[in-house]
């Protein structure tokens, strides 16, 4: 009777434990019957839940999302979703610096709501498009632009893994290093035999070559922290290995990505050397980041 006893209370723990590990690694955003790739489409699975600015309890509240409502998923950082806000969800920029529905300033804080005390959820350059709503004294809402993200603890999402996202912020394609940027660049009165390019012109007259330039995206793997060579370099960031002795692989900047999400977290990064400093250090543009 006694083994009976222990064999039933056995099963019984073991079936709790299946349960509690599969809620875990729901609520991580882990698959057992594989990794789940971002973007994918997620379920919200509670009534009324809070579209934050950030990933914690203290940031500000954007949206309240209702039960069954689709969002587009991008990354899972401790806990929460990172998610593209819905088109009907206002964020704001100053108006000073908006103009016809353009940026006039070299980047512009694009925040989540109308004071300079509410958090950056985004920034924009000079002459990219800011569709406006409304003006509101010194501020203007506008609609989420492209790279613009917000946050859902995790418990409150069911991913559908199987459904890719419609929107996704600006990245680097699935082929990392070996994808490639071409641009074409017009060279005048260059010589009338270039190797490698194609010219266009008559034979004694001002040549035009178009020469192809290519970029090779990096990839870097490390922690991020705050660089203390922001005003030298512009880059806010660095990218770091080690704990007691540090090694500065790189120095981040980024239009597409809110870097300061993610200070602390360990990352792989992909992007385009902006260019070196001094020391051989380079300088990287971020086009696309996943927490390891």
């Amino acid at each position: 009777m006694r083994t009976r006893i222990v064999r039933r209370g056995g099963g019984d723990f073991l079936r709790v434990a299946a349960r509690v590990a599969g809620a875990v690694a729901c609520g991580l955003g882990i698959s057992f019957a594989g990794r789940i790739s971002f973007p994918c489409v997620g379920e919200i699975n509670t009534d009324r839940v809070n579209l934050r600015a950030g990933r914690s309890m203290n940031y500000e509240i954007l949206a309240r999302l209702d039960r069954g409502t689709r969002v587009t998923v991008c990354g899972l950082v401790s806990g929460w979703y990172r998610v593209v806000p819905p088109k009907d969800v206002p964020l704001w920029a100053s108006s000073r610096y908006i103009s016809g529905g353009s940026v006039l300033t070299g980047r512009l804080n694009v925040r989540a709501g109308p004071s300079a005390g509410s958090t950056v959820v985004c920034q924009l350059s000079r002459g990219e498009r800011a569709e406006e709503i409304e003006k509101r004294g010194e501020w203007t809402s506008i609609r989420p632009p492209r790279g613009a993200c917000l946050w859902v603890s995790s418990e409150l999402i069911d991913l559908l893994p199987d459904e890719k996202g419609t929107e996704k912020p600006e990245e680097l394609s699935a082929e990392d290093e070996e994808a490639a940027e071409v641009e074409e660049q017009p060279v005048a009165s260059a010589p009338a035999r270039v190797e490698g390019a194609m010219i266009e012109g008559q034979p004694g007259a001002p040549t035009t070559i178009r020469l192809q330039v290519v970029r090779i995206p990096r990839a870097y793997e490390g922690r991020i922290v705050r660089s203390e060579e922001a005003t030298i370099s512009g880059a806010d960031y660095r990218l770091v290995t080690g704990f007691l002795r540090t090694r500065v692989l790189c120095l981040l900047t980024s239009r597409a990505i809110n870097l300061s999400y993610y200070e602390g977290d360990s990352v792989k990064v992909w992007g385009y050397e902006m260019r070196r400093l001094a020391a051989g250090i380079p300088v990287l543009d971020v086009r696309r980041l996943e927490v390891r």
